[in-house]
């Protein structure tokens, strides 16, 4: 090494280790605010994120058979109904309960409640449908969530226009 080499690394140790010095106490990183301590919590910490919560869970309720029925209408092919039950438990029907239906286009939205026995109907169309309909319980406000949204894709046949939807409390 020669003395000029000699001389231009002993005058850039002091600058290197500072640097060192400086990224290792984090007081060089760039992500980090100009006096905070890392591990040492605000004094007056704030949230950048909205806390609200709109919607909860309360009971669930799954659909049974994971899967929608289809048979005829009896009020024949003039007409697509959405029907079902909702039971707790034991096996006893659900009344007062909300159940959330509407079309997946958003053409149709209704919200109807399980009468003493926790049975639901409603007709959906005028005549047969290809429309995907959702379907959930609620409760009265919306808010509270009982089940998950079910999927029930109409099928265009006077054999299959009525479709059952039971629930039963999980």
């Amino acid at each position: 090494m020669t003395a000029k080499e000699h001389a231009l690394n002993k005058s850039q140790t002091p600058r290197r280790s500072f640097l060192k010095f400086g990224l290792l106490t984090g007081a060089l990183v760039g992500c980090q605010a100009v006096g905070v301590v890392p591990g040492v919590p605000a004094a007056n910490p704030t949230s950048s994120l909205p806390v609200a919560a709109t919607r909860t869970v309360e009971i669930r309720y799954q659909l049974v058979g994971d899967a929608v029925a289809y048979s005829a209408n009896p009020n024949g092919c003039d007409r697509t109904t959405i029907q079902g039950t909702v039971r707790d438990l034991a096996g006893n029907g659900v009344g007062s309960l909300t159940v959330h239906v509407w079309a997946d286009d958003g053409s149709w939205d209704n919200a109807l409640l399980t009468d003493g026995g926790g049975f639901y109907s409603v007709d959906v169309m005028d005549n047969v449908s290809t429309l995907t309909y959702k379907v959930q319980l609620v409760d009265s406000s919306g808010a509270i969530l009982y089940s998950d949204v079910v999927v029930a894709q109409a099928i265009p046949d006077c054999n299959l226009n009525l479709m059952t939807l039971d629930f039963v409390a999980s």
